[in-house]
């Protein structure tokens, strides 16, 4: 691993960059300044093309920030994190009704040609909604205001920013590694009702984003135990996809040989991710070996020499601002 860089949410910090991050504070820091930076970025390709990909990759983006919030929210103001979401939650619905409309050209095609015209009426209204929640965000250099406003204040858990950041990964993962663990259990059981595959669906999606977040500090060893999740979440998205193609023409008068197609996959979907979840996650097993893993993938990585750096949690100087 010696002389290898690992990457954070798309972005590479090297073996020396990620040993100065040491406290909670300072990763925590660093990685919503990397998200915040890769969702603009995304948001500005989304102002300039229409297509289904770009709305996949803002929702994405809109997670990965939304999820590290949440984690580093001891860490962060509390003011800039109620601003950022009320924003990010406008975008996210906006993104939200695109893309079902995508997903219903995509999964009925020919099959519901008599909606097209609805579908599209749909998506040209949501996407005209989407436009003007991205321009918000980037009118007046919004993002750099809100990175700078993240630590503008005082932190409310001056404990949990001083504590390694190793520390505070294990002690993040442990806990929602047993959750997961619990409800995915749940979820695979024959009896399971839609509302518990619904909410295994998002705690799968919040866990695969946590992991990523954590990645330099576990290494790529973890991107094993990170592909499986991904692909359990990939499953139940298509569950997902299925279920809401369906009320979306149900709205519309429907068709039964159209709603018994979206039906059948749908439960080819369900029957799929329990093939999966018993292969990968359901014996007692694995689940002490991911507690396990928790406590191996750990980043050896020689101390830098000292820099300039803030003395008290909340407060930078001029020149730890320039380091990280």
């Amino acid at each position: 691993m010696r002389g290898m860089s690992c990457w954070i949410a798309g972005f590479c910090i090297d073996r020396r960059g990620l040993s100065i991050m040491r406290e909670t504070f300072e990763f925590a820091v660093a990685s919503t300044r990397v998200l915040v930076r890769k969702l603009t970025s995304q948001i500005r390709t989304s102002l300039r093309s229409d297509d289904a990909e770009a709305v996949h990759d803002l929702r994405v983006s809109i997670r990965r920030l939304v999820q590290a919030l949440f984690v580093f929210e001891p860490c962060l103001s509390r003011r800039e994190i109620g601003k950022a979401r009320r924003r990010l939650k406008r975008i996210m619905a906006a993104a939200g009704l695109v893309r079902n409309c995508d997903i219903a050209t995509k999964l009925c095609g020919k099959r519901a040609a008599r909606f097209q015209k609805k579908i599209q009426s749909r998506r040209d209204d949501a996407r005209r909604k989407l436009i003007i929640a991205l321009k918000r965000w980037t009118h007046g250099d919004y993002s750099s205001r809100l990175i700078d406003g993240f630590t503008a204040s005082k932190a409310r858990n001056a404990e949990f920013c001083r504590n390694g950041i190793e520390s505070t990964a294990r002690r993040v993962l442990y806990g929602m590694t047993k959750d997961f663990f619990h409800a995915g259990n749940q979820a695979a059981e024959e009896t399971a009702s839609p509302r518990e595959l619904h909410e295994f669906r998002i705690l799968a999606k919040r866990f695969r984003y946590t992991v990523e977040l954590f990645l330099p500090i576990y290494g790529r060893r973890a991107t094993i135990r990170l592909d499986q999740i991904k692909r359990i979440q990939a499953n139940l998205g298509d569950v997902n996809d299925c279920e809401t193609v369906r009320f979306m023409l149900a709205d519309w008068g429907g068709s039964r040989r159209l709603d018994r197609f979206l039906k059948k996959r749908e439960e080819e979907n369900i029957d799929e991710f329990r093939r999966q979840w018993t292969d990968a996650f359901a014996d007692t097993e694995n689940l002490h070996r991911w507690l396990h893993d928790l406590q191996r993938f750990r980043i050896t990585a020689r101390e830098p020499a000292p820099i300039a750096r803030a003395t008290s949690v909340g407060r930078r100087s001029a020149s730890s601002r320039s380091t990280r």
